[in-house]
């Protein structure tokens, strides 16, 4: 008898030459380090990722506690960190 496990997995990418600066976060308080990411959802074989099957919208993380958020369209007139 042969079992073959398939699924899928969301994993969250930092997004190739994203946005990443400082900002108030909204949890902390506090001006904090965020990064543009993205979710990304992978085809898995016996719990190993083997290739993407969709992407999700981009969001912006805070790197302190991990809050995401909406990522604003006034970014990409923001300075990069």
């Amino acid at each position: 008898m042969l079992f073959i496990i398939l699924g899928s997995k969301i994993v969250h990418k930092p997004v190739k030459n994203g946005w990443r600066g400082r900002l108030n976060c909204p949890q902390c308080r506090e001006p904090r380090l965020f990064v543009e990411m993205q979710p990304v959802t992978y085809f898995t074989l016996y719990w190993l990722p083997i290739f993407p099957t969709s992407r999700g919208e981009h969001y912006i993380e805070c790197k302190q506690c991990g809050g995401k958020f909406n990522r604003p369209d006034e970014l990409s007139s923001l300075p990069r960190s």
